[in-house]
């Protein structure tokens, strides 16, 4: 059966250095970096030409990002794409990252423009980062498997954030640290838009307070 194409990546509401795209409901990102250039956030497995094209045109990829030690699958077909990219990941991940795409990812963010920066959660027994972006419609987020959206289309977003199964059971190593890290981060940042791997991108004034109750839940 042919692969779905993937959506070439597109900005996202507000913003003119946050973008994304989807196939179906798996996620990818990429942020501007200080150089021009982009950092891609959980890419996508088996990118067709026109996705690969567009990537180029929008200042080319200089970084490639692995969320997790399970956001992987994208990484080598990317990587192909673009040989000089660096890869990266949380440096707790570079272990089991190294042991299935056989290159060790740098423990090292690249720098992202004025206005985006890298989180790094605590608490986690399989660490992610995630990218958090100032756009003109207040901070967007953008996340592994801490949190996911409902099915749907991005051009009509889901209002209410869903919770990941998964992520307690396989993620979530010191439960305590990690609500108290995330409730800080989230009553910080306030979020209005959400760009999970998993599902509708997730947008409103009520978001910020359906993280919090999802993490009050773990």
């Amino acid at each position: 059966m042919p692969v779905k194409p993937l959506d070439p990546l597109s900005l996202v509401p507000g913003s003119s250095n946050l973008f994304t795209a989807r196939r179906g409901a798996a996620r990818m990102m990429a942020a501007r970096l200080a150089d021009g250039a982009l950092a891609l956030y959980s890419p996508v497995p088996a990118p067709d030409s026109e996705a690969v094209d567009v990537a180029r045109a929008r200042g080319g990829v200089a970084a490639i990002i692995a969320p997790s030690p399970c956001h992987h699958l994208g990484i080598a077909a990317w990587m192909d794409a673009f040989p000089e990219a660096s890869l990266c990941a949380p440096e707790g991940a570079c272990d089991r990252l190294e042991k299935r795409l056989g290159v060790r990812p740098s423990a090292k963010m690249p720098s992202l423009v004025d206005g985006a920066a890298f989180l790094f959660p605590e608490g986690l027994k399989a660490p992610e980062v995630w990218l958090r972006a100032e756009t003109a419609d207040g901070v967007a987020w953008a996340v592994c498997d801490a949190f996911a959206g409902p099915a749907g289309t991005d051009d009509a977003p889901a209002t209410e954030p869903k919770a990941r199964g998964a992520f307690a059971t396989m993620c979530l190593g010191d439960p305590p640290r990690y609500k108290a890290w995330a409730l800080a981060q989230i009553e910080r940042d306030q979020p209005t838009q959400l760009f999970p791997a998993h599902g509708n991108r997730v947008a409103g004034t009520g978001l910020a307070m359906g993280l919090k109750d999802i993490v009050e839940g773990l």
